[in-house]
């Protein structure tokens, strides 16, 4: 069974009404579907779905209508004509879950000697709705799902082979493009040819050095995004997903039998993640794990810097918020909120130190220059060494003023996250 849409973006309600028509000319007796339609006459009919498209709002390259194919392969066991009530019965089922309140016209075809099917034309539109009904991919993929899924149990006797439902059978997921290909081809897919690539790789690897270096003779290239493990086919210039190939097990064996299986480390904790191959291997090759602590010590100290900085200070909350805080101190015992201004007094203390010792030790260029250094300048009138200690002492009021700036910067931010907040706070609230 084969499920093809298109859409159009104009009012040609005429013409793919025409167009299904003369196609259905050739056909032995009537076989025409209507849904939602008052009457059977092709002006008319062509006349409501105008009237019904106006109900709705245009906007520029909007779609207008549906132009839907449905096919069965034909049966040699099965009479031609109980096919065709077959495929009337599994028209009108795919309607009543895909347009169950659409205008919906549509002929049978049998021109071709290997399929019967029907031509489909589905407003835009529910009748007299000024929205437009729409499914989002997700949605529409399991329409059609159900509807072969249907086809497959309550009419066996059609023959009918899985296209659409067909990758929980086999070796990965595909289109319905790729399956309809395979269909016509008789021949592996360049995915299915890809799979079984890389599932000899996988077999025959006995090292991580080995893996890449097949994987290099092969022209395909492993790397991560996100949490996802992927593979290039630079040949082919195509990126697939090992999920999506359906060999995420598979690898995952691969990375144990090499005692490389991916841990969970605390630095990948805090990011809610875990470690990438690229990880992986970097540490597997180098033998050295001493990155992780760091990683780890850092990703906790940005993960608190960051939670402390939502907590206000006492003095600028709310008289509701300070009621609640002083609350859950003395009926909960919980007093993490002064913690946290504890630990953010200790770093604007620390910082208020660092900056008290910059401003009190002179610069380099301040302290006198040595007998060498002063004799050059008399002498031979270098006076290279003066100039690298202005240009050490520039750096550092660089430096100095460009931390400030990001100081400013993050008060800014701290002071807009906090009216924003609470944007009803105003003197007249705190006691």
């Amino acid at each position: 069974m084969i499920i093809k849409s298109m859409s159009r973006n104009t009012r040609t309600f005429d013409q793919l009404f025409n167009y299904m028509k003369d196609g259905a000319e050739h056909t032995n007796g009537a076989h025409f579907y209507t849904r939602n339609l008052y009457t059977r006459q092709s002006e008319a009919i062509i006349n409501e779905f105008m009237r019904n498209s106006r109900r709705y709002k245009e906007r520029a390259n909007g779609v207008h209508l549906y132009h839907e194919v449905i096919s069965l392969t034909r049966s040699k066991t099965v009479p031609l004509d109980k096919q065709k009530e077959c495929l009337l019965n599994i028209v009108n089922e795919y309607c009543n879950e895909r347009c169950p309140n659409n205008l919906v016209a549509g002929f049978l075809h049998e021109e071709h000697q290997r399929d019967i099917h029907y031509h489909l034309m589905i407003s835009a539109n529910e009748l007299d709705s000024p929205h437009k009904h729409r499914l989002n991919k997700k949605a529409f993929e399991q329409v059609k799902k159900n509807a072969e899924l249907n086809v497959l149990k309550h009419y066996p006797q059609l023959e009918q082979v899985p296209v659409i439902t067909k990758e929980k059978e086999g070796k990965g997921k595909y289109s319905n493009k790729e399956q309809q290909m395979k269909q016509r081809t008789r021949q592996p897919s360049h995915k299915d040819q890809l799979i079984e690539r890389l599932r000899m790789i996988f077999e025959s690897t006995t090292s991580p050095e080995h893996l890449f270096r097949q994987l290099a003779d092969d022209k395909l290239e492993l790397y991560t995004r996100g949490k996802h493990t992927n593979i290039k086919d630079i040949a082919r210039d195509s990126k697939h997903r090992l999920v999506t190939l359906n060999l995420a097990d598979e690898f995952q064996e691969v990375l144990v039998r090499l005692k490389l299986e991916p841990s969970s480390s605390p630095y990948q904790q805090a990011k809610g993640q875990t470690d990438t191959v690229k990880d992986i291997l970097k540490e597997a090759t180098t033998g050295n794990f001493s990155g992780r602590d760091t990683r780890a010590k850092k990703a906790k100290w940005k993960k608190q810097q960051k939670a402390d900085e939502k907590v206000a200070d006492f003095a600028d909350q709310t008289t509701v918020e300070k009621v609640a805080e002083v609350g859950k101190e003395w009926l909960a015992g919980d007093f993490s909120n002064s913690e946290t201004r504890a630990r953010n007094k200790q770093r604007k203390d620390s910082l208020d130190q660092w900056k008290a010792k910059q401003a009190s030790q002179p610069s380099d260029t301040k302290a006198p220059l040595s007998a060498k250094a002063t004799a050059k300048e008399w002498i031979m009138g270098d006076f290279s060494e003066r100039e690298k200690r202005a240009a050490k002492d520039f750096d550092t009021q660089q430096e100095i003023e460009s931390r400030k700036a990001r100081l400013r910067k993050q008060r800014e931010t701290n002071e807009a996250s906090k009216a924003k907040q609470s944007p009803d706070k105003s003197p007249d609230n705190d006691v």
